[in-house]
């Protein structure tokens, strides 16, 4: 129980609990474990859980209306995903799957409910989660609609690396697999645009690049593309 504890206090629903509060909260939880490419749960589906990366990645992902996926998120470890329940909805707004071998942490809305009841300061990190997750969305919205292919890659780039980038002699090595597609996925493109990018970048030394692989050799040149300051 210990390792449940020390990732609830990493989840911003739960740091403002004390131990017996928190010890309390882990109980209502169950983990479960999903392989490589695995749905944990499918957008329509009832969204009767809400749910915390322990080890992994999973992607949160929508499809357009022309079939095309789009990853909203990529979560890592004591991340909190899946709440549409805990502020009403009746079905989950997108899909998550399992980007590598991963377990994870699961609670019934009902569970949750209580909670909220019993300890008001979750209720209140409810909103404020859900404020962020919607000014990430209107910015993700944005980004797709009005920045360049580059700016994008770079962004998303940087991103991935503030959340699981490794430094290494060679640079920051993005921790978890990355295929074009999942790339192209993040950023509104395509996966022949992605590979042209990376593959310019590689050339000129910012990156490189294996079949499921990205290193950032110079994430200051990606900051400069990412902010669009070459153009000011």
């Amino acid at each position: 129980m210990a390792e449940e504890i020390g990732l609830l206090k990493r989840v911003p629903l739960f740091n403002s609990l004390g131990g017996p509060e928190l010890i309390e909260v882990t109980r209502r939880f169950h983990e479960e474990s999903y392989e490589a490419d695995e749905f944990l749960f499918f957008e329509g589906d009832p969204a009767d859980k809400l749910w915390i990366g322990k080890t992994g990645q999973i992607k949160i992902l929508k499809h357009s209306e022309s079939g095309q996926e789009v990853i909203l998120l990529v979560i890592t470890p004591g991340e909190l995903f899946g709440a549409a329940g805990t502020w009403g909805e009746e079905v989950y707004p997108a899909s998550a799957q399992a980007q590598t071998a991963c377990t994870v942490l699961t609670m019934h809305v009902e569970d949750f409910t209580d909670l909220m009841r019993r300890f008001p300061t979750i209720a209140l990190a409810v909103i404020a989660v859900m404020k962020d997750r919607l000014k990430d969305a209107h910015e993700m919205m944005r980004r797709l609609s009005a920045e360049r292919v580059e700016r994008r890659i770079a962004h998303t780039l940087l991103k991935l690396a503030e959340k699981v980038g490794k430094r290494t002699a060679e640079g920051i090595d993005i921790d978890m697999p990355l295929p074009r597609q999942d790339l192209a996925s993040m950023t509104g493109t395509t996966v022949e645009s992605v590979s042209r990018v990376l593959s310019k970048w590689q050339h000129e030394g910012l990156v490189k690049t294996g079949r499921e692989h990205v290193v950032i050799v110079q994430p200051h040149r990606l900051v400069v593309l990412a902010e669009d300051l070459s153009r000011k």
